[in-house]
């Protein structure tokens, strides 16, 4: 129990320290609410553990002699889908492209994904394993559509730097999202081969790459990219006027006053949010979807036939 507390007060505090930073970049514009929401969770649930250990909350025991760590459940449904909604919208290039795979089926998958591993995790032998498999199932969807918006980030990265920041933040998704059905089936949940310290060694590894250093990578490349562009910018006005070093002086004043309000910034205002990504999937108004609807209609003008008007 001990060292149980002594684990949770250092995950603690490097998550509050992480909190800290990425408030930091958020008043200054370059975060974004997701990542500090998923480092927010982690701090509560840090707390949760070490001022109240044995509460009920905290672990679920069973009549059945099985227990549940409910509380991080807990936080993987209040977490997982906000770290997949990030990675979803990165792939958007700031909201200029279409994203590589559907957000919405997506979360749901993941959500059905955490729900039968909590429910093969309260029952007994062999109902759990089948519907453990189903969980299975449901998480090889969601390891596919990660893995393509991870192949995309690298594809689309601009730098060798990016790329490589961009490789290290497929690693950390991978290997930390790996290690949870691993140490489940291992772990008390399943076979039981392994100590109760190993068990819970392993799924703070797993919440420190899939979560802390996850979102400080993530928070890394975007602001890596968005340096990129900044640069180009400046290199394109520099050709455009042969006396530019004025210019470029100038576009750092106008940038530095456009800080203060993002809506008067343009390369911040494109910025695609990922909660309006979902909106946007779910009222068909994708890049995809209106590339659709123009060509139909674009076919219709060809052919005399009316166009179709498109729902408010």
């Amino acid at each position: 129990m001990t060292t149980d507390i002594g684990v949770n007060i250092f995950l603690l505090v490097v998550s509050i320290m992480e909190l800290l930073i990425l408030q930091i970049g958020h008043m200054r514009n370059k975060v974004k609410w997701e990542a500090m929401w998923v480092i927010f969770v982690e701090c509560v649930a840090y707390g949760s553990s070490i001022v109240s250990p044995d509460e009920g909350f905290v672990t679920f025991h069973l009549e059945n002699g099985m227990h549940i760590e409910w509380l991080r459940y807990a936080g993987w449904i209040l977490t997982c889908p906000v770290l997949l909604m990030t990675l979803v919208s990165m792939t958007t290039a700031d909201g200029t492209k279409p994203p590589t795979v559907r957000m919405v089926p997506l979360l749901v998958c993941n959500l059905t994904m955490v729900l039968f591993g909590v429910t093969s995790g309260s029952v007994l032998e062999p109902t759990k394993w089948y519907i453990f498999g189903i969980g299975v199932v449901f998480g090889g969807i969601v390891f596919s559509n990660v893995i393509q918006c991870l192949f995309s980030l690298y594809c689309d990265s601009q730098t060798d730097s990016i790329k490589c920041v961009s490789i290290l933040l497929g690693l950390t998704f991978v290997a930390g999202w790996g290690i949870f059905p691993c140490n489940f089936v291992v772990g008390h949940s399943g076979f039981g081969i392994v100590s109760e310290q190993f068990y819970i060694t392993m799924f703070v590894i797993g919440d420190l790459l899939s979560k802390n250093i996850w979102v400080a990578v993530a928070v890394w490349r975007n602001h890596l990219v968005e340096l990129y562009h900044i640069q180009e910018d400046e290199e394109m006005q520099y050709a455009q006027h042969p006396g530019g070093k004025a210019v470029l002086e100038q576009i750092e004043v106008q940038r530095f006053e456009q800080e203060g309000d993002w809506r008067s910034n343009p390369k911040l205002a494109r910025r695609g949010s990922a909660s309006t990504l979902i909106l946007n999937e779910v009222n068909g108004t994708t890049p995809e979807r209106q590339r659709q609807i123009h060509t139909v209609s674009a076919s219709r003008q060809q052919h005399g036939v009316p166009a179709v008007r498109q729902k408010a």
